[in-house]
């Protein structure tokens, strides 16, 4: 008798009814693995089946015929925590196939919450308009399921909330008590589902966080196998202590630990970017649970508000545009030794580019143009904030740091997942005028730029660290692989049409290139148009 062709062997193989079939795409599955040739089966949210299902039936089906099918990618630094309550399609991510964010980054976010008016200069994309009601993380989570999210979204428990909820002096080192009293939230969260921990140590509500007190909490992460997700101290000189200083508390606490936006700044030691590889390796050698991540954008970016210490907002807008206008308080302001203050001094103004204001004949031209021949930059700063103190965490400044060579050479090392560090957007609705570049790009100039135009990366490892990497770094066991019984979170791309259209004049546009999207099984894109689903989930951590 002969041999079963492969047909014969297919429809030999029992088919389960499916709900959707994307029929004849090349699969680029998130683990690495070469591309290959295969349908994709979806029953309910789960991939039923990947492979030769010719023979099967489905409710609805999609053309995939020279298109990848890649998994939705998985965004494992964003600062969406507040814009996806604001507005929760989040078209800025769907658009670029993004189809799961981790939130909650930087020692900044939205829970636990305290009474106090400071906790609005620690969220990202803060929105005066919006009550900030709720308290602990089980409350926030609650809050993102009611605004019905397109995407899916996880959390993280931020430092600066931790601080900020229990401390009289953030700026100060915290006592015993204090301590205590933020183990108790933060394992408050993680028991309410937060995927782990992280910390901001250059913000002004977290530059006195001694290294006891991060082993603290970090033992709390460690002990529920959850993340500590690390935006270091020092990015300067002293970069190397930067670097080595989360390792060095993973170690001490057994934590998994992910160092957000690695690669380093203007003012590090040189061979930096060797190092931090050296640094991680060693680390990994020796037992810890160490990796990286690091944003698609050539420059930084930083709300000005940064260079405000927390005294400086507190009480209500007339206190704040009294010290702005006061001349010894400005002095103060000026001297306090925080990010913007370093970037002034390195890169330097001729690298800051003023990004958002209310003025736009400021916006796009340099720090260094802005200020007299004999002025300060930093009073130049102040002055803007000075003219929106109605909404002063808005401005926004771009410094110019990362070569593209450099950021190409840096991706390359297989610890490195790619993220946004953005928040999320929409081009219309609510957050029509709120601005934040690389939410429109990041995903989509990646995928253009680095692995289409470049040859940076081969297209299967580009995939693996939008996909499977960030999966496994946020504990994720059911996400970012296209295999049977993971969930139906599916990006199909048209490879040659990926391109980003956001610029420094007109960020808010969308990425194209992805014709077909599912979150949890359902069309979030179908034939390359937005649909109205809104099947994003919260995310919570067994």
């Amino acid at each position: 008798m002969d041999a079963p062709t492969k047909r014969q062997t297919a429809s030999a193989t029992p088919q389960p009814r499916f709900d959707l079939i994307i029929r004849g795409g090349t699969v680029v599955d998130g683990t690495g693995a070469e591309p290959v040739r295969a349908d994709v089966g979806v029953i309910d949210d789960q991939i039923g089946r990947v492979g030769d299902l010719r023979e099967a039936t489905a409710a609805d089906e999609i053309e995939a015929r020279g298109l990848l099918i890649t998994p939705g990618f998985i965004d494992v630094h964003s600062h969406s925590d507040l814009t996806l309550l604001i507005d929760g399609r989040a078209q800025s991510a769907i658009s670029q196939g993004v189809t799961t964010e981790l939130v909650g980054n930087c020692g900044h976010g939205c829970s636990p919450m305290g009474e106090s008016p400071t906790f609005a200069a620690n969220i990202f994309g803060y929105d005066p308009s919006i009550p900030l009601n709720w308290r602990t993380t089980a409350e926030y989570l609650s809050r993102l399921e009611e605004a019905n999210l397109a995407i899916n979204a996880a959390t993280l428990v931020p430092l600066g909330n931790l601080r900020l909820a229990t401390m009289t002096d953030p700026e100060a080192v915290s006592r015993p008590a204090e301590r205590s009293a933020m183990r108790a939230l933060l394992a408050e969260g993680l028991e309410a589902g937060a995927f782990g921990f992280s910390s901001g140590l250059q913000y002004p509500d977290s530059v006195a966080t001694s290294f006891e007190e991060l082993v603290d909490l970090t033992r709390e992460v460690a002990r529920r196998d959850r993340l500590y997700s690390a935006c270091v101290r020092y990015t300067d000189k002293r970069a190397v202590l930067g670097i080595t200083e989360p390792i060095q508390t993973a170690e001490r606490t057994g934590a998994r630990v992910q160092i957000s936006h690695a690669m380093p700044m203007p003012g590090s030691p040189s061979r930096m970017t060797e190092r931090t590889f050296e640094l991680v390796e060693k680390g990994r050698k020796s037992g810890v649970d160490v990796a990286f991540d690091m944003h698609t954008r050539s420059h930084g970016e930083l709300n000005i508000s940064a260079m405000l210490p927390l005294w400086a907002v507190a009480g209500d807008t007339s206190d704040i545009a009294r010290r702005l206008a006061n001349t010894g308080e400005r002095t103060r302001i000026k001297e306090y030794p925080g990010y913007v203050r370093r970037f002034v001094e390195n890169p330097g103004p001729e690298q800051m580019v003023i990004a958002l204001t209310r003025d736009t004949r400021l916006v796009g031209r340099t720090l260094a143009e802005l200020t007299p021949a004999d002025g300060d930059p930093m009073d130049t700063l102040l002055d803007i904030l000075a003219s929106e103190v109605d909404d002063i965490h808005r401005p926004l400044v771009l410094i110019n740091m990362y070569p593209e060579d450099d950021l190409a050479a840096f991706y390359q090392n297989p610890m490195c997942a790619i993220a946004s560090d953005a928040t999320t957007l929409s081009p219309d609705g609510r957050l029509a005028n709120a601005v934040f570049y690389g939410a429109y790009t990041w995903a989509s100039w990646f995928m253009r730029r680095v692995v289409r135009e470049r040859s940076s990366l081969p297209l299967p490892e580009a995939i693996r660290r939008v996909t499977s990497l960030p999966a496994q770094r946020i504990g994720l066991a059911d996400r970012g692989a296209v295999r049977d019984g993971a969930k139906a979170d599916l990006a199909v791309f048209d490879f040659d049409a990926v391109s980003d259209h956001g610029t420094l004049h007109s960020p808010n546009v969308l990425a194209t290139g992805a014709v077909h999207v599912l979150v949890n099984g359902v069309p979030a894109i179908r034939d390359s148009t937005i649909t109205a689903a809104r099947t994003g989930r919260v995310l919570r951590s067994p």
